[in-house]
């Protein structure tokens, strides 16, 4: 059973809404996956940890601060970096038509990795 969780605070407090719905259904840390946006990742790579630091990613930092552990499971989801923007408008901006069709592509295989 997965439940997906968008959390609607901004990404720099994502600690705030993980924290009380890990607390309000007592989920263990053992079986919480973050994933999050990566620009220093290349589009359409992925890298899992079992554990880890923030890696400088504000929003990571606000979840291990109020977990209180590093101790969870994350998927970093690279979506590169176009440097003729600045780095908030591309985070932010909406995927093109082709990286939709692409993501459809490389969902399921990311999936499978995932659950083995």
């Amino acid at each position: 059973e997965y439940i997906l969780l968008k959390p609607q605070t901004y990404m720099n407090n994502s600690g705030e809404c993980i924290a009380a719905f890990l607390n309000y259904f007592r989920i263990p840390l053992d079986d919480l996956l973050v994933i999050y946006d990566e620009i220093a990742l290349p589009w359409g790579k992925f890298r899992y940890r079992g554990q880890g630091s923030s890696g400088g990613h504000n929003g990571m930092k606000n979840i291990i601060k109020l977990l209180g552990s590093k101790d969870f499971k994350r998927l970093r989801v690279g979506i590169g970096y176009d440097r003729n923007f600045l780095i908030r408008d591309w985070v932010l901006r909406n995927f093109s038509q082709s990286e939709r069709e692409e993501i459809r592509k490389i969902m399921p295989n990311l999936l499978d990795g995932l659950l083995e």
